[in-house]
């Protein structure tokens, strides 16, 4: 089964602000991969200064309004596009990156920034990974 006319719930920017811009939506179509696109079942999604400030407007560039914000990510592999070779259904995965936001039930991730997740870690610590991880990896022992 594809995910092509399913629908799921989503967090929904449709104005710069504060929190009490955030909005749930029960009606936002299931994204369906294409070429090298997975789409991951959502179990969990961090928060990052970064989406605050997106989310506010107050950073160096605004994405198009409405979007679903969300970046780091954990979940299931639901689906893949024709060109995944590294993942498939059922892949415990995390990503640095979505392409259409992980605050919703699913997402979309190109598969150059989708990892696998190890057993030993809960999908809360996936989340964590990505930015969080990498960044003070990257600063403690790369700078």
């Amino acid at each position: 089964m594809t995910s092509k006319g399913k629908l799921m719930r989503a967090i929904r920017v449709h104005e710069f602000g504060n929190s009490d811009v955030l909005k749930l939506f029960s009606d936002i179509p299931v994204p369906s991969p294409v070429e090298d696109q997975v789409l991951i079942r959502v179990y969990a999604c961090g928060i990052n200064p970064l989406e605050i400030y997106l989310r506010a407007g107050t950073f160096l560039w605004k994405p198009d309004l409405p979007y679903t914000p969300g970046t780091d990510v954990s979940g299931v592999v639901e689906e893949v596009g024709t060109r995944v070779n590294l993942f498939k259904k059922g892949d415990r995965v995390f990503t640095r990156s979505t392409i259409t936001g992980g605050y919703a039930e699913y997402t979309l991730s190109s598969e150059d920034t989708v990892y696998p997740l190890l057993e030993n870690l809960n999908f809360k610590q996936g989340a964590a990974l990505a930015i969080p991880y990498f960044t003070v990896y990257r600063a403690l022992f790369q700078k």
